[in-house]
């Protein structure tokens, strides 16, 4: 359903992938919804089927066909999980990844625009900005220097304490939609590296060097672990701590990779239209998100 509803055919499935795909002539979108309900594209890990469309049919397959008439050529369920991952979200960012010690030869921008600095290896955790100007607008000189300064304050930070740095300096992440969603989708795309996030917006600064986040975070809960730990929209006054009066800042934010929190980010991503041209963004689709599962937002 989601891959009709953005507009895919087999035809599409078959080049955008390179994956090996079976794709009779008279293969209709209806038959792509029958095999994704039915599943085949998770499970047929197997060399295509024989098509049971003669060639040049150009009448739609029956329905009891349509588990054979869509079959992937794959090395595993992970792999074609993978492969159609891509294809619903063909912007997800491949992060090249580099020594602390380049990001001070890296300008304004860092190479293609994603990129992950480290230490020896890919550190569990990954601080996580993104800084990009809107496609097609040069940045002001200003701007430039903002960015260098920017990428030392968290290098800096990141190499104290064995973390990792990844910036993201492109605006296609957000897929047409205002430049903030391009947030959603890095942070997707680390959790599926099985990594923990610490996101942090552009205009948020590091300023206690040596304080340890996670050291932090951990004094703050307890022995209550959660899957995302959010920073308020302002000092409140609250008598103790509330998933569900608190105000929400998404600005800064911490995101263990658990299959809980990447179906947070998924039903953030797509499940709130309205949204996506809000003044707050994904902040309103996270608060939209408290408003529709309060039990299960306060849970995690």
């Amino acid at each position: 359903q989601a891959m009709l509803a953005r507009g895919f055919r087999a035809r599409d499935l078959r080049h955008a992938s390179g994956t090996e795909i079976s794709t009779p002539t008279c293969m209709a979108s209806a038959r792509v919804a029958k095999c994704v309900a039915l599943g085949c594209l998770a499970v047929a890990t197997v060399a295509p089927a024989t098509a049971p469309c003669g060639e040049g049919d150009g009448g739609a397959c029956a329905a009891g066909d349509a588990f054979s008439t869509l079959q992937v050529a794959a090395r595993s369920k992970a792999h074609v999980g993978l492969r159609i991952a891509e294809l619903l979200h063909p912007h997800s960012p491949h992060f090249q990844a580099l020594p602390y010690a380049a990001a001070k030869s890296a300008g304004s921008t860092s190479g293609d625009g994603t990129v992950c600095y480290q230490g020896a290896s890919a550190s569990r955790l990954a601080l996580l900005t993104l800084f990009a100007s809107p496609a097609g607008r040069a940045w002001p000189a200003s701007s430039q220097a903002y960015a260098e300064g920017l990428r030392a304050n968290r290098v800096q930070y990141a190499a104290a304490h064995g973390y990792d740095y990844c910036e993201v300096t492109v605006a296609s992440l957000s897929e047409g939609r205002p430049l903030a969603w391009g947030k959603v989708a890095a942070i997707q795309a680390l959790l599926e590296q099985n990594r923990t996030v610490l996101w942090m917006d552009s205009d948020a600064l590091v300023l206690k060097r040596d304080q340890d986040w996670e050291e932090v975070v951990r004094k703050a809960l307890g022995k209550e672990p959660k899957n995302l730990v959010f920073s308020t929209d302002f000092q409140e006054r609250l008598p103790t701590p509330s998933a569900s009066q608190s105000t929400i800042n998404s600005g800064v934010l911490l995101s263990p990779p658990t299959d809980w929190a990447k179906s947070f980010w998924a039903s953030v991503w797509s499940d709130f239209p309205e949204a996506i041209n809000d003044i707050w963004w994904e902040q309103r689709a996270i608060l939209l998100y408290r408003d529709a599962h309060p039990e299960d937002f306060a849970r995690h």
